[in-house]
């Protein structure tokens, strides 16, 4: 295995001393803070390492960055008061910004030429430790502050026991387990390191890190990984003036694991650092030589301290201090730090990079246009502003153009291509894909139409409106998270409408339209329109109010499952509704024609069926107490669930069925039919010649209206054979009648005559 140098930049910085400090942004860019000739200053950079944006941060420097996870940071700064040197902490926002004044931390921290003087670490508490060199009349030691999230530093706590010389260039590592260690280096010449609660306490007895005999440790580095176990790498010094970088692991509570290692094969090796990668190897950088030119050195190992490569010494970065950024796809950002800021790319994932049949990342960075081709493999292409031909063949490749008018051809394999905007929102590239040639997959931002057979559409994250429109492909189209039209046209599509609007969380609206197709479209969070067109199309309003149109076909619409008003209307076919997000909000349903099935969790769900609109049904699922379901004008079909107690028919000729719990039904007008179901029931069928349908189990049931000669008491279920067996189970007591099924169940009739019924008013 081999690290490769993928990209060179040179110059990316004016001016810059000391350690450089770099961190990957949570929208994948990666930034890299100095003290430049201005101050404090920052260059961000996008995964290819094309410059982005810069600009100064504060005119002071820094003495030590710990970056947040939202891509903000905090700060360590020196600040003059009364010719005295002041250790104060600061705050910034991921836009570069303060968030808060400066919180002061030391009035008296020893200042050490080129060690670090102070660092911080946010610990996982949510706190923040500081440690830094406290001056003494009799040497320096290490102290600890520890700054709660409230912005107030706890009062300064000695970290170190032993005292011969000064204690310099503190370090800061956490672990899983709501410990951290401190690391320092003695003045004799050796590093040492204690165990610390979160609160600042010792835990056990300081050790040492490093064992080097014949010379003097230092500036060490440490890192953490995701297990809790440590990396430690420092500088050494032999006695005949060599330096080299040496490297020991440790386990969470501080015990070596395995043998101290020399990092550099060759040349020397001063100010070590480490940067753990996604897949817990590690590479060690330091600063070296090359036939006397200053060079860049960096190795690569496993977790365990197996080297994965040889040392590679570069002058194409001659920096004495060097920060890396795992850019989250095998490579690594890498700044280095002289008299100005220079940065590569490295490269883990192996492959030649000429085009051959391998996996090739193949990048254009010369003047004038290019043809470049892939030929096999898995390949990677990167153009410039010229006007580039990019021909990928065979396998998965993926295309990134500039600002040039570039053409792509993927050929066979799951082809991506990434399309660059120009100020209008305008792309000028064009891509090309046979049939059958793969699932492919283009990403845009602004407007665009997508080429023929190319599967896959995605907007990448743009502030402003973008439009995506699919092909005659079965398309996935993806929006961002703000303000979205997708058109799918032809084929069954998947339409994802995003999030929220950037800078507005509560307000995006997408549009979405499935056209032509059995399609399935996602509103996501927001206000969003979504219409199916023609097909079966399934529709999803997701967080917000959402107005969902199915129309022609038989269509499956869902508001969503928050608190909000949504709006579905099925159209033509046989629609499913779903207004049942279960938090009893109020939503407005249209079937269309067809035969439509609402689904409702509050009586306040309002359906409207025209006349002749088909035979439609509610399904009620109404889980408030003593609440119930009515139809609407026009719906036929009234089903409860769950602990739905009530329903209520209408003018038209209903079937309404009851559920487990004791419910109260009335037919209306018209010639119903009603099912109580479980529980013990009360059943009005009202005007009409209403049906009374009984089951097994359905416990002791009560019809208030029954209406002999006209009304009719289905037994079906039961499995009688004759009038006079159910008879057998008739009893009279006053003016009501009971009939007992047998089993436990019963009907009471009240005010009838058991007497006057005959033959004809059952259904058997």
């Amino acid at each position: 295995m081999a690290l490769d140098i993928w990209k060179l930049e040179t110059g990316v910085g004016g001016s810059a001393a000391g350690y450089p400090a770099s961190y990957r942004l949570p929208n994948g860019n990666f930034v890299v803070i100095v003290n430049g000739s201005s101050g404090m200053e920052y260059r961000t950079f996008d995964l290819f390492g094309r410059p982005v944006s810069s600009g100064t941060i504060d005119p002071g420097g820094f003495f030590d960055i710990d970056f947040h996870d939202d891509g903000g940071f905090s700060i360590l700064t020196r600040e003059i008061v009364n010719n005295s040197d002041v250790l104060n902490m600061r705050h910034y926002n991921a836009a570069m910004e303060p968030t808060g004044p400066a919180i002061r931390i030391a009035t008296d921290f020893l200042l050490t030429g080129s060690n670090r003087p102070a660092t911080i670490e946010t610990l996982p508490n949510g706190t923040y430790a500081i440690v830094y060199s406290m001056p003494p009349a009799d040497g320096a030691n290490i102290a600890l502050r520890i700054v709660g999230a409230n912005g107030v530093p706890g009062d300064p706590i000695l970290i170190n026991t032993t005292t011969p010389g000064h204690q310099l260039d503190a370090r800061i590592a956490t672990n899983g387990d709501n410990l951290f260690i401190a690391w320092w280096d003695r003045e004799t010449g050796d590093i040492r390191g204690q165990m610390m609660t979160l609160t600042g306490q010792r835990i056990g007895n300081e050790f040492a890190v490093s064992t080097d005999a014949g010379g003097s440790s230092g500036r060490a580095h440490v890192e953490t990984f995701a297990n809790g176990n440590y990396l430690a790498v420092w500088e050494f010094q032999a006695a005949n003036g060599g330096y080299s970088a040496h490297a020991q692991l440790f386990d969470p509570d501080g015990n070596p694991i395995g043998s101290e290692f020399v990092v550099n094969e060759r040349s020397s090796a001063s100010a070590p650092n480490i940067t753990i990668l996604e897949d817990d190897s590690f590479i060690i950088s330091y600063a070296g030589s090359q036939d006397g030119t200053p060079a860049a050195g960096f190795r690569w190992f496993d977790a365990d301290g197996t080297p994965l490569s040889d040392s590679l010494l570069t002058i194409m970065l001659p920096g004495s201090q060097t920060s890396l950024v795992p850019l989250g796809d095998g490579r690594i950002a890498a700044f280095g730090v002289n008299s100005g800021l220079s940065l590569i790319i490295l490269d883990t994932r192996g492959g030649n990079l000429n085009g051959d049949e391998g996996d090739n990342i193949l990048v254009s960075n010369h003047t004038g246009d290019s043809t470049i081709y892939g030929f096999g493999g898995n390949d990677q292409f990167f153009g410039n502003d010229d006007n580039d031909l990019f021909i990928g063949g065979a396998g998965n490749d993926s295309f990134k153009g500039g600002l040039g008018q570039d053409r792509f051809y993927g050929g066979t394999g799951d082809d991506v291509y990434y399309l660059t905007a120009f100020s209008d929102n305008i792309h000028r590239t064009v891509y090309f894909e046979n049939p059958d040639e793969g699932n492919d997959t283009v990403i845009t931002r602004g407007f665009h139409y997508m080429y023929a057979n190319v599967e896959n559409g995605v907007i990448v994250e743009d502030a402003g409106t973008s439009w995506l429109v699919g092909n005659a492909s079965d398309n996935i189209l993806t929006g961002n998270d703000s303000e979205n039209l997708l058109i799918g046209g032809g084929g069954n599509d998947i339409i994802y409408g995003g999030g929220s609007r950037i800078g507005h969380p509560d307000h995006a609206r997408d549009s979405l339209f499935g056209e032509a197709g059995d399609d399935t479209l996602y509103g996501g969070i927001g206000v969003d329109y979504l219409a199916g067109g023609t097909g079966n199309d399934k529709l999803y309003g997701g967080e917000d109010a959402d107005a969902l149109y199915g129309e022609d076909g038989d269509d499956i619409l869902d508001g969503g499952t928050t608190f909000d008003t949504d709006i579905l209307v099925g159209g033509a076919g046989n629609d499913q509704l779903f207004g049942n997000s279960g938090l009893n909000d109020y939503d407005l349903m249209d079937g269309g024609a067809g035969d439509d099935i609402y689904y409702v969790d509050t009586g306040a769900d309002l359906t409207f069926e025209a006349v002749g609109g088909g035979n439609d049904t509610v399904i009620a699922e109404i889980n408030v107490p003593n609440a119930g379901a009515y139809l609407y004008a026009n719906v036929e079909n009234l089903e409860l669930r769950g602990t739905t107690a009530f329903g209520v028919g209408n003018a038209l000729d209903n079937r309404i069925t009851g559920n487990a719990v004791a419910n109260y039904l009335l037919g209306g007008a018209g010639n119903d039919i009603l099912n109580g179901k479980g529980g013990n029931d009360v059943l009005f069928g009202e005007a009409g010649a209403d049906t009374f349908v009984f089951e097994r189990g359905t416990g002791c049931d009560v019809i208030g209206d029954f209406l002999r000669g006209t009304d009719k008491i289905n037994l079906a279920a039961f499995g009688f054979t004759s009038f006079a067996a159910v008879q057998a189970g008739f009893s009279q007591v006053g003016s009501d009648g009971a009939i007992n099924l047998g089993n436990g169940d019963f009907i009471v009739l009240h005010n009838v005559n058991l007497g006057l019924l005959s033959a004809s008013d059952f259904i058997l």
